[in-house]
């Protein structure tokens, strides 16, 4: 279970660096990543998903990602976190608060999208 918290954490650390690399992209040549961008869809949703994610604080995420991104069980996710199951309940649900508050802010898209 170490090992997958480790390779959780490596995931999301990828992909804010990963993030950040195509951000400076587009402000340096914004006609080059426009193709590579998702174009709506899944992708799209996904995309702006993982956005709003990554907007929360350091513990939510990683609760919300080894629950829902890599699928693991509340006592799996316990495990990895070395914490009792109910830590990790409140916390995923204190976490998913937050998520829709932001959400609701920044991304309305997301949220009509979801209620579909």
């Amino acid at each position: 279970m170490r090992i997958t918290a480790n390779h959780a954490r490596n995931q999301r650390r990828s992909l804010g660096r990963f993030w950040a690399r195509l951000q400076r992209m587009a402000r340096q040549d914004p006609d080059a990543v426009q193709g590579s961008r998702p174009s709506g869809g899944t992708a799209g949703l996904a995309e702006t998903l993982w956005q709003a994610v990554r907007r929360l604080g350091s513990e939510d995420q990683e609760v919300i990602y080894l629950r829902y991104f890599l699928g693991l069980s509340e006592a799996e996710a316990a495990e990895v976190m070395h914490v009792p199951v109910g830590t990790v309940k409140s916390r995923l649900h204190r976490g998913l608060d937050r998520m829709r508050q932001v959400v609701a802010r920044d991304y309305p898209s997301l949220r009509e999208a979801l209620d579909e």
